[in-house]
């Protein structure tokens, strides 16, 4: 947990719906993992193996839209199990009222606009057993990367969306130099994305990203060349986009977060 006892990072599981309470496993953390904070320092980590327990009557699956700014109105679908017409939904700071569609679902009107990344959500049944969720964007890739370790990297986008942005196409030896971008939006979006040195433009290229959806690729998949030394990628959309610079290292194993910029570099 952060200062104020918000979480950094949830792990959840999918319960199986033949899963019998009482069943239990455990887990662990790669002790050779390294973990950024948001500035891209390396965290000193203290690793502790868990476990989890299967129990409980509800569970929260799934938040939809599970980012961005929902104004005043909007719906929002909860998906789960062990839902009843008397599970009581709270979203944290934000009021709502809940209609009961089934067993595994429950739509939410939000009575005030509010950003709903990282939210806190929980659903309480009759029997006092409750369920807690982190709302987070679950996009849908587009494609895969030809390198396998961008293609098993998942980003963890800033949270903020823009509609242009810039990032340095920071690398030390032995990197390459990715670029992740994710539309949260409802609709499509299209983003261009230039390489460019301080002489000018190198090359450029248009994504084309369903709504909820995110794309990662090494520059050099996109433009054929690679990023030079003291390069940097613009990005620009018609939609609010999220993005982050990546980069990788083939022989460690390791991807580390380069955070854009709203200026140039």
């Amino acid at each position: 947990t952060d200062l104020l006892g918000a979480p950094i990072a949830v792990v959840t599981y999918h319960v199986p719906p033949d899963a019998l309470p009482g069943e239990a496993g455990k887990m662990t953390v790669d002790p050779g993992s390294i973990w950024f904070d948001p500035a891209g320092a390396v965290y000193a980590q203290q690793i502790k193996p868990g476990s989890f327990e299967v129990a409980g009557s509800v569970s929260i699956d799934d938040v939809i839209p599970g980012s961005g700014f929902l104004p005043a109105g909007s719906t929002v679908t909860l998906l789960g199990t062990g839902f009843v017409p008397q599970t009581v939904v709270e979203v944290d700071d934000v009021p709502v009222t809940a209609t009961f569609v089934g067993p595994n679902r429950i739509d939410l009107v939000t009575a005030i606009g509010a950003e709903f990344h990282g939210r806190r959500i929980r659903a309480r049944n009759p029997d006092r057993v409750r369920a807690s969720y982190y709302s987070y964007m679950r996009a849908t890739r587009v494609g895969e990367s030809s390198r396998a370790l961008l293609a098993r990297t998942m980003p963890i986008f800033p949270s903020g969306a823009a509609s242009a942005s810039f990032v340095a196409a920071s690398t030390v030896a032995g990197e390459f130099f990715a670029i992740a971008v994710q539309n949260p939006n409802a609709g499509p979006a299209t983003v261009t994305v230039d390489l460019r040195s301080a002489d000018g433009e190198i090359a450029s290229t248009t994504l084309s990203l369903p709504a909820r959806s995110k794309i990662s690729r090494e520059v050099s998949e996109l433009f054929g060349v690679s990023a030079p030394a003291g390069g940097f990628l613009a990005v620009q959309s018609d939609q609010p986009v999220q993005v982050l610079g990546l980069a990788g290292n083939d022989a460690t194993g390791s991807v580390r977060p380069v955070i854009p910029s709203l200026a140039l570099p």
